[in-house]
């Protein structure tokens, strides 16, 4: 599926990166962006290795849920000004899956599969 946001207006802003120890920037950025006016709707990602992600830990907070449908998604922008969300089996299956792969398969810093999981949500 593809999910537009053209009609919420506004600057939009992403941010994606291949994780880390913490992957703590979403959760810092995506309320800072969001408060100067801008739209940040972003898709994040599961733990790699050792480290909970950013999605793992936005689901430990009680009641936040981390799969949307598409209309629930720009609900949240428009009302919000900022999403963060996980794959879906409509949504990005594939990112899903690659993740789960690296992880798995110990290949967290293979740059094939990361530039994919990237290319996954274009």
């Amino acid at each position: 599926a593809v999910v537009s946001t053209q009609s919420t207006g506004g600057i939009k802003v992403d941010k994606h990166s291949t994780g880390g120890v913490g992957d703590k920037v979403t959760l810092i950025v995506a309320p800072i962006v969001s408060s100067l006016g801008a739209i940040f709707a972003k898709m994040s990602g599961r733990g790699l290795g050792f480290t909970g992600g950013t999605l793992d830990k936005l689901e430990s907070i009680p009641g936040y849920r981390i799969e949307f449908s598409d209309d629930e998604f720009r609900e949240n922008i428009l009302k919000h000004g900022i999403a963060v969300i996980g794959q879906t089996s409509n949504l990005v299956p594939a990112d899903k899956k690659i993740y789960a792969l690296r992880d798995e398969t110990g290949y967290i810093e293979s740059l094939p599969l990361i530039a994919s999981s990237i290319m996954s949500k274009n």
